[in-house]
């Protein structure tokens, strides 16, 4: 008797067991329906019940299911990693006696494969609903997802990193965008445009020394392209360090040598510690580019420039000769303004520069003792201010 009734409660127990096992089966069923809620009610019984809360399968399914919920609230990607880092722990303990160990090893690896494709669809989504945080957490989770599977490439989710940064930036969390345009930099993809992309979000966090750091490493990883040389010259020549600035400029030209853009920069740098050099090399950007505005005004600037500093020194001068040869050489070197100026008034891209330019030319003119000509400026100047 006793013996029967032991059968009898151990089958009772063996019911109540399978019971459980049908309410993740149920769950299961409910995703494939896309029955979210009713599955999450499944699953939720099953996690709470001490027959199937020490069960791997349970877990994985939870993971699902709450990876599905991300929709209605992205912390619920918590709660599927949370759950199924469980079934991994489980599965590496087995059950109560230590068998079983790994039986469900495939399965937690597909779940993780699924959970990446949940969580990409959601970010995307997300992105396009226009909540950044969240499509940012749903990739980050679409990634980490995928790094769980043995055998991963994180080259393979190139595109995923890179979708973290976009989002994160459109969040503003620049720290969390740097990072990831960092990480696809140095995985050489993105191509130049994912380091940019870095130093943009570093200059949101006035971090000036990563800005430089970044713009350096993207720099030795494309030192051909020209946005990537471009952005390192404008850093330095901003931040006022012309020496290394000189530094890249020439490394530039020397891989592009007919590019009038980094003759015009190099002239813009040398201008106060070696003006033949600096005119140099604005006439090598002209000769390069005709049409090139900024060169040609800058040399017309120059000499005027130092035409003005020759009168400014014969000023001191006593002596009546040598204070009329210096005015003299003063004038020599202001005519050599004029084509320039005249030149830079024709290419200038808008009102304002023209009138800048014209306005120089005049003085230049009035004080050459040309008159007529600076009357004839003066004309153009009133035009283009009645235009206005």
């Amino acid at each position: 008797m006793k013996k029967v009734l032991f059968l009898a409660a151990a089958a009772v127990t063996a019911v109540a067991a399978n019971a459980q096992k049908t309410k993740v089966s149920a769950a299961e069923n409910a995703i494939i329906l896309q029955q979210y809620s009713v599955a999450k009610e499944s699953i939720d019984e099953a996690i709470q019940h001490p027959k199937t809360q020490e069960f791997a399968k349970t877990y994985i399914v939870a993971s699902k299911v709450y990876a599905h919920l991300a929709g209605e609230d992205a912390a619920n990607l918590d709660k599927a990693k949370e759950y199924i880092l469980k079934a991994v722990e489980l599965d590496k303990n087995g059950d109560s006696k230590g068998k079983g160990i790994g039986k469900f090893t495939k399965d937690i690896n597909k779940a993780y494969d699924e959970l990446a494709v949940i969580a990409e669809t959601f970010a995307g989504k997300a992105y396009g609903d226009k909540n950044y945080t969240a499509s940012r957490d749903g990739f980050i989770f679409d990634l980490w997802a995928h790094s769980q599977v043995p055998g991963y490439n994180e080259l393979s989710d190139s595109s995923i990193i890179i979708n973290v940064g976009i989002a994160s930036m459109q969040a503003e969390d620049w720290k969390t965008g740097a990072d990831y345009f960092l990480k696809a930099g140095r995985l050489r993809v993105g191509d130049a445009m994912s380091y940019l992309r870095a130093k943009y979000c570093y200059e949101q966090l006035n971090d000036n020394d990563k800005v430089e750091a970044i713009l350096k490493e993207g720099f030795e990883a494309y030192p051909h392209v020209t946005d990537m040389i471009n952005t390192l010259i404008n850093y330095y020549i901003q931040a006022q360090k012309n020496d290394e600035a000189l530094v890249y400029l020439n490394s530039a030209i020397e891989k592009d040598p007919a590019n009038a853009q980094y003759f015009f920069a190099r002239g813009c740098l040398k201008e106060k510690s070696n003006v033949k050099e600096a005119i140099a090399d604005y006439q090598k950007s002209i000769e390069l580019n005709p049409q090139l505005y900024g060169a040609t005004y800058n040399i017309g600037v120059v000499y005027y420039n130092e035409a003005l500093n020759k009168k400014t020194e014969a000023s001191g001068i006593r002596d009546n000769n040598a204070y009329n040869a210096m005015i003299n050489e003063s004038n020599e070197i202001l005519k050599k303004a004029v084509p320039y100026f005249i030149k830079a008034a024709e290419l200038a891209p808008d009102k304002t520069q023209k009138r800048e330019v014209l306005a120089n030319l005049q003085r230049t003119y009035y004080t050459l003792q040309e008159y007529t000509k600076s009357q004839e400026v003066k004309a153009q100047i009133d035009e283009l201010d009645a235009a206005q």
